[in-house]
C-alpha cells in the first residue's frame, strides 16, 4: 500500500508541475514561421489569351496572412522569379509578427511584381530554409495557379512532399482555372486547395488560416451577425470580408458596444502591380476585409457583431479562464511543500 501512495502522489506533483497557469500560457504560446512561395509569373496576369486577376488574390491571401501573424511568429515570402538561376536568393519580404498588423500588411500591400516565370527552384529554396529553421510549428505555403519549370509535373511536386521532414506542414493554394491539383496527404501535412475564383478565395481564406494558425473559432450566424460562447473570453478577433465591410463593435446583450482596442486593419485588393507597363489588368475590389481585435472581460453569454457590408465573418477568441490545481490533506488545509506529504494512508 505506501508503494503504490508514493507512485499515485508523485503522478499527482508531475500533474501539478505540468499545467501552466494563464499567463504561463500566454508565455508559452507557440513559435511559428512560415515561409510562402509567391507565384509572380506572366500568367497571374494573363492566360489563354486573357487578362485574370490571380496576382491580386495571391497578394490578399498574403495580406491575410501577415494580418494574422502572432507575436513569435515570422513570415518570408519568396518570388519565384527570384529563383530561375538557382536557390541562393534570400526572401524577397520577412515578416516579424510583433512589428504590428499595420506594418506587416503595408510590406505586403506596396511590393511590386516583377512577372517572370515559375521556377519550382523557388519551392526548394522556401523548404530548405524552413527545414533548418528553429520554431514549434513549421508551415511551407505555396501560392501559385499554373505548371512549374524544373519538376517533372504533378508527380514531381508530390513525390518532393512526400519526402519532406516531418515537422514541416504544407499548405498549397491553387489559384485559376488552369492549376494542377497536387495530392493531399493531412497524415502527412499536406493539404492541397484550389480557389478559381475571387469568391472562392473569400471562403477558403479563412479556413486555411484556422489551420496555419492553429486558432480556435467561434460559430457565427452571419445572416444575424450573433455569436455566443459558454466560458468567458478575454480577446475577440472579428475578420469580416466584403466588398464595403466596417466592424463598428460587438455588442453585448444589454446593448453595451465594445469598440475595438485598435483601428481595424484593412486587408485589400491590389492595383495591376506588374513591373511591366503593358499590363492593364483591373484587380476584383471584392477582395477586401478588415480584421479587429476586442480585448476585454467577455462573460458567457450573446454579442452581436455590429458589422456592414460583409460577405463572411469569422470569429477567432482567447479564453479568460485559469486552470488551478492543488492538493489538501485531511483536514481540508492546502499543501505547498513535498515534504508535507504523507507518504502513507490513514487506516
Amino acid at each position: 500500500m505506501k508503494r503504490v501512495t508514493k507512485f499515485c502522489l508523485a503522478i499527482v506533483m508531475v500533474v501539478l508541475c505540468a499545467i501552466p497557469t494563464k499567463a504561463e500560457a500566454a508565455t508559452n504560446a507557440p513559435s511559428r514561421v512560415i515561409n510562402v512561395v509567391y507565384d509572380d509569373s506572366g500568367s497571374m496576369y494573363f492566360s489563354d489569351g486573357n487578362l485574370v486577376d490571380t496576382w491580386c488574390q495571391a497578394k490578399y491571401s498574403m495580406e491575410v496572412f501577415a494580418a494574422m501573424l502572432g507575436e513569435k511568429d515570422t513570415m518570408s515570402v519568396y518570388y519565384m522569379s527570384d529563383y530561375e538561376n538557382g536557390t541562393s536568393a534570400k526572401p524577397r519580404i520577412v515578416l516579424y509578427g510583433k512589428d504590428g498588423v499595420s506594418q506587416n500588411v503595408s510590406k505586403i500591400h506596396d511590393q511590386k511584381t516583377v512577372d517572370g516565370n515559375t521556377p519550382f527552384n523557388s519551392v526548394r529554396k522556401a523548404y530548405e530554409d524552413i527545414k533548418k529553421a528553429s520554431a514549434d510549428e513549421k508551415w511551407l505555403v505555396v501560392l501559385t495557379d499554373g505548371v512549374f519549370q524544373g519538376v517533372d509535373g504533378t508527380d514531381g511536386i508530390n513525390k518532393f512532399f512526400a519526402q519532406k521532414s516531418t515537422d514541416v506542414n504544407v499548405m498549397f493554394l491553387g489559384m485559376g482555372q488552369n492549376v494542377d491539383t497536387i495530392a493531399s496527404n493531412p497524415n502527412n501535412g499536406v493539404y492541397f486547395v484550389k480557389a478559381e475564383t475571387s469568391k472562392e478565395i473569400l471562403n477558403n481564406i479563412t479556413g486555411i488560416c484556422t489551420r496555419i494558425f492553429n486558432s480556435n473559432k467561434l460559430e457565427v450566424n452571419v445572416s444575424a451577425k450573433t455569436c455566443s460562447f459558454d466560458v468567458p473570453m478575454s480577446e475577440l478577433i472579428v475578420f469580416a470580408q466584403g466588398a464595403n465591410v466596417s466592424i463598428n463593435g460587438i455588442k453585448r446583450e444589454d446593448g453595451t458596444l465594445i469598440k475595438s482596442s485598435t483601428t481595424p486593419v484593412e486587408v485589400k485588393y491590389s492595383e495591376c502591380d506588374s513591373t511591366k507597363p503593358i499590363r492593364t489588368n483591373q484587380p476584383v475590389k471584392d477582395l477586401l476585409g478588415k480584421i479587429a481585435t476586442f480585448k476585454d472581460d467577455f462573460s458567457v453569454g450573446k454579442y452581436t457583431i455590429d458589422v456592414t457590408g460583409a460577405e463572411t465573418i469569422e470569429i477567432y477568441y482567447k479564453p479568460n479562464i485559469e486552470v488551478a490545481v492543488y492538493l489538501t490533506d485531511s483536514k481540508g488545509n492546502q499543501v505547498n511543500n513535498n515534504s508535507d506529504i504523507p507518504l502513507t494512508l490513514d487506516s
